[in-house]
């Protein structure tokens, strides 16, 4: 799973930066992440699949609205996988004057029209 896998990595980096992080699969108990995230004034990364991180917004676990930077990863896949309209969901729920970073290792025409709309200057 793409999001645990990266975010063991992160986990030990946030801590050295004594930032806060969590991380949100399908995989996983969502009531125990739910629990996380509502116990906290809020956190500094979240890792996470683009259905796990539509379910928080809908608990009402966490809110986008600050996000400055956004960050994806493996974007093709997603797009293999049908998730790009869940990813265009999550964009439009961050702040406007935000960072978008996109990685792929191929680039198609849904991610092409991805990039218009989220990147400015890419």
């Amino acid at each position: 799973m793409i999001a645990t896998a990266s975010g063991d990595g992160k986990r030990a980096k946030a801590m050295q930066l004594g930032a806060d992080e969590t991380i949100g699969h399908g995989q996983g108990d969502i009531y125990r992440e739910v629990r996380r995230l509502t116990q906290k004034e809020g956190v500094d990364v979240v890792v996470a699949c683009p259905g796990r991180l539509e379910d928080l917004l809908a608990q009402g676990a966490l809110s986008l609205g600050d996000v400055r930077l956004a960050v994806l990863d493996e974007a093709d896949r997603m797009a293999d996988m049908g998730f790009l309209p869940a990813v265009r969901r999550i964009l439009d729920a961050t702040a406007e004057q935000r960072q978008v970073l996109l990685f792929s290792a191929t680039f198609g025409p849904e991610l092409e029209t991805l990039v218009r709309r989220y990147q400015h200057a890419p």
